[in-house]
C-alpha cells in the first residue's frame, strides 16, 4: 500500500523535464474512486476535462517565464524566474498525475504550448501579467480542488496552489 510519505517522495524524485513522461505508468491507487451522488460524478467529470487544459496552461506559463527570464535586469532575478518556470514544469507533470488517477489514463506527450504574446512586452509588463496570471491559477484551481474524491488528491491541488501563491 501507498502511504503519504511514499507518494510524496514518489512525486518529488520523479524528473519531471521529461519529455516521453515515462515516469508517470499507472501505480496502485490507494483510494477507491466510487461516488455515491451524480451531482458530485458531475463535477468530477467538469473537474477532469479541467485538468486537461490546466496541463496545457502550465506549460504557457512555462515558456512565459522562460521569455520573462530573457528581460530579467540581474541574475538573481533570472534565478528567481527561473525557479517559478521550473514550478510550473512540475504542476503540469502532477495535473498529468492527478489526470491519471482520476481516469486511469495516460496522457500523450503534452502538445507543444502556444507562442506567447509577450513578444515585444518590458519586464515590468511581464512581471504584471504573471501576477496576475498566478493569482487567476489559485482561483481556478481552488474552485477544483473542493471535488477532488480524496485528501490525497485535494493535497496536490494544494501543493500547486501554494506554489503559485508563492511566485505571486
Amino acid at each position: 500500500e501507498v502511504t503519504n510519505m511514499d507518494y510524496y517522495t514518489y512525486l518529488r524524485e520523479i524528473n519531471y523535464i521529461q519529455s516521453d513522461y515515462s515516469d508517470f505508468r499507472a501505480m496502485e491507487s490507494p483510494w477507491p474512486l466510487t461516488f455515491q451522488d451524480k451531482s458530485s460524478q458531475y463535477l468530477l467529470n467538469k473537474s477532469v476535462e479541467n485538468i486537461k487544459g490546466y496541463i496545457l496552461d502550465e506549460n504557457n506559463d512555462s515558456n512565459f517565464y522562460t521569455k520573462l527570464i530573457t528581460l530579467a535586469p540581474n541574475e538573481n532575478q533570472k534565478n528567481i524566474i527561473e525557479g517559478i518556470r521550473d514550478d510550473e514544469k512540475i504542476h503540469a507533470q502532477i495535473f498529468r498525475k492527478i489526470f491519471m488517477d482520476l481516469t486511469g489514463v495516460v496522457l500523450p506527450a503534452s502538445p507543444t504550448p502556444k507562442e506567447t504574446s509577450s513578444k515585444n512586452i518590458t519586464y515590468i509588463d511581464g512581471l504584471k501579467q504573471a501576477f496576475f496570471g498566478e493569482l487567476e491559477a489559485v482561483k481556478k484551481y481552488r474552485e477544483i480542488m473542493a471535488y477532488m474524491p480524496s485528501k490525497d488528491l485535494a493535497n496536490m491541488f494544494f501543493y500547486i496552489i501554494s506554489d503559485e501563491i508563492r511566485h505571486a
